[in-house]
């Protein structure tokens, strides 16, 4: 009818490779956080040549803070890719 067994197959193996390369770089490459470090490392290196630093202790605790994770969306990309695994391979 929309070609067949063989043009679903193909569509859900691009559809499945897709999804998984995108979805981990989308983690990996967060712009918002690379700007963070870069910010980072001029903080750092003015305290290396002695520099005064004219930001507040709660501007740099936010400024060194670790990336935000979002542990529920992980979770539920992982629970995604579990069932589709189980439901096409039956």
């Amino acid at each position: 009818m929309f070609g067949g067994v063989s043009a679903l197959s193909r569509t859900l193996f691009s559809i499945f490779s897709t999804n998984l390369v995108v979805t981990p770089l989308l983690n990996i490459l967060d712009f918002l956080y690379f700007f963070k470090l870069w910010k980072q490392r001029g903080v750092k290196k003015q305290l290396e040549r002695k520099e005064l630093v004219v930001m507040t202790q709660s501007e740099l605790n936010t400024l060194f803070e670790g990336p935000d994770i979002q542990i529920s969306l992980r979770y539920a990309n992982l629970i995604k890719w579990l069932l589709l695994a189980c439901f096409f391979c039956n």
